[in-house]
């Protein structure tokens, strides 16, 4: 099984913060993210973490797994977020990190990272044979929402 690794870097209109509190919101992600039929957050772990469940649907079949969700701020303004895998559950690896960083002129530049691989052969090839582009699908459905969230006016929440 070969895996799939996909990075994306782009600068957007909406602001560091705005695109953070935007991914943080997992209960929404049924709402606009592909394959996703059902996201919420288990449990707030305290500062900095929760546990969320998703379920992914991918031609008829169901697949639902628990993940740990770390969020941080770094210096300059930039903030972090970390997903993996939290417990059983359909991958060997589930590796997702997303980068804001404010821009001087508004908006902020995002880079974003998959890294995933299955543990059943057959699931993989039914998933990746189905969205070979998943990682740029991922980006645009959130472009999309920040479209929707918060309209075309450049800059948003500064962070």
């Amino acid at each position: 099984m070969s895996g799939l690794l996909y990075r994306d870097s782009r600068e957007v209109l909406y602001g560091a913060r705005d695109y953070f509190d935007m991914v943080l919101d997992v209960d929404r992600y049924e709402d606009f993210l592909p394959y996703c039929a059902a996201s919420r957050v288990l449990e707030r772990c305290g500062e900095g973490e929760i546990l969320a469940r998703m379920v992914l649907v991918f031609g008829g079949v169901r697949q639902s797994y628990t993940s740990c969700v770390r969020m941080w701020e770094e210096e300059g303004g930039i903030l972090r977020i970390g997903v993996s895998q939290h417990g059983k559950g359909p991958f060997l690896i589930l590796r997702n990190e997303w980068r804001f960083s404010p821009l001087e002129g508004g908006g902020c530049r995002i880079d974003f990272e998959l890294e995933m691989k299955l543990k059943s052969i057959l699931l993989e090839k039914l998933v990746f044979g189905m969205v070979g582009g998943l990682g740029g699908r991922m980006v645009e459905a959130f472009e999309l929402r920040a479209l929707a969230l918060y309209g075309r006016q450049k800059g948003g929440c500064q962070a």
